[in-house]
């Protein structure tokens, strides 16, 4: 899955990344050497990855319990109102955002249809791809395995909140995009 993110991440800044060259030697060296413990001991490593899995699980085929898991992680539920099942997640009746967030999202959600750059490929790569993890395991919408999903909503916000503040003409546009930061 981390494979996949950094795929996103290079298809989108191929250009910038193989100007590096050899310079990624030696992080990649050091990675490799923090990844031998796992490596070497990779069935002790994945034993609660099992207990977990929606693969273990038998009620449901594991095609629906993945995409019920992934649609559930952008549920507005989940987004707004009442966040992880799991208590110790987060405060009760509260949801991963904050609900004045939800017309800055979907601002920033409009900005990017707008916009056709690198970046536009790279925050929806994230966007889409983030809570694949979460989804693999249950029970979900998770919080901290989803955990990978709130900075890019958060970038998403900030286009939408950018957007509001250079809004050109229309004052009461302008006073409510205002009401809805200082919110």
């Amino acid at each position: 899955l981390n494979y996949l993110k950094l795929n996103i991440f290079s298809l989108s800044y191929h250009s910038k990344i193989s100007s590096f060259g050899k310079k990624l030697i030696l992080p990649a060296t050091i990675l490799i050497l923090f990844a031998l413990p796992i490596i070497l001991n990779f069935s002790d490593s994945v034993l609660r990855g099992k207990s977990v899995s929606i693969l273990s699980q038998s009620d449901k085929s594991v095609y629906e319990t993945f995409v019920s898991g992934y649609l559930s992680h952008f549920s507005l539920s989940f987004l707004f109102s009442s966040g992880d099942s799991i208590g110790r997640h987060l405060p009760p009746g509260i949801g991963e955002l904050y609900v004045f967030e939800l017309p800055l999202l979907l601002i920033g959600l409009f900005m990017l249809t707008k916009v056709m750059k690198e970046e536009k490929t790279f925050i929806v790569g994230w966007l889409l791809a983030a809570p694949v993890a979460a989804s693999l395991a249950t029970p979900t919408p998770h919080a901290l395995r989803a955990i990978t999903l709130l900075p890019v909503l958060t970038i998403i916000i900030a286009i939408g909140a950018n957007a509001l503040i250079k809004v050109r003409g229309n004052q009461l546009l302008k006073i409510a995009g205002a009401a809805i930061l200082l919110l």
